[in-house]
């Protein structure tokens, strides 16, 4: 960011790529590469929660695969904008923001969110990566509360998955990985609450592509609960978008 003439700017990156949504048309992504979303996108999602940043939009559309490699990904559009119908699309006001089919229980509740939030609506992403189509999630504010009154069926997503997928889709923040770095983290077979909670560090990843800050204001995690198991229970895909987009350095977003 800066001035230039006497008028203030700020400049972001160009991101030449396909956003998730429009690559899962092609169905699924192995277990590999959900894993490899998982660390991409989480670790930058850590280290935006450590600068008291909370997306809010985790979504399919707002990550963007440069060159179409997973391992690559960026997370984009930190701030939700004003405006937009109530469907699929972004909604804001009521004390609910965020698209329908990708809420955390706290969003679709109108209560106060932070970092765990994210981590519902990153689980939701995974399994939408995992199964090739999204969960069913959405439908009207009422059916939003209710679909998340507890873990959805995981059936048809690979079983090696499913214990983080199912930990971070707990209805109760309190059960739910204790940061976004667990996630990234997390190797199958390993126990959700294994990895110890940590500040990022300078030359991780932040919003999925730039480097991190010097600064970080890291906080000690919470411990939350382990063992988390699926438990069965009862909006449409949003159209892709254009694969070019952008995304915002952490000083820009974080003054």
């Amino acid at each position: 960011r800066g001035e230039s003439q006497g008028k203030l700017f700020y400049a972001m990156e160009f991101v030449d790529g396909v956003s998730l949504s429009d690559a899962l048309r092609s169905g699924p992504m192995a277990v590999d590469d959900v894993l490899a979303l998982a660390r991409r996108i989480g670790g930058g999602l850590h280290v935006a929660h450590a600068r008291q940043i909370i997306h809010r939009d985790v979504s399919p559309d707002n990550i963007i695969m440069p060159g179409g490699d997973v391992r690559a990904a960026k997370i984009i559009d930190f701030g939700i904008a004003r405006g937009g119908a109530l469907g699929a699309g972004t909604i804001v006001g009521s004390g609910v923001a965020g698209k329908y089919g990708y809420m955390s229980p706290e969003q679709a509740n109108g209560t106060d969110v932070g970092p765990k939030s994210d981590i519902y609506s990153f689980g939701l992403v995974l399994a939408e990566a995992a199964r090739g189509r999204q969960l069913d999630m959405g439908g009207s504010l009422a059916d939003v509360v209710r679909k998340r009154m507890s873990v959805p069926d995981l059936g048809d997503i690979d079983e090696s998955l499913r214990p983080l997928i199912a930990a971070m889709l707990a209805p109760d923040p309190a059960d739910r990985p204790a940061s976004m770095q667990e996630g990234a983290e997390w190797t199958p077979g390993a126990a959700i609450g294994s990895i110890p909670a940590a500040a990022p560090q300078r030359g991780g990843f932040l919003f999925g592509g730039a480097k991190a800050p010097a600064k970080t204001a890291a906080k000690t995690a919470e411990k939350t609960k382990t063992g988390v198991k699926p438990r069965p229970s009862g909006a449409t895909k949003p159209p892709g978008q254009t694969a070019a987009r952008s995304t915002m350095a952490p000083a820009q977003r974080a003054s």
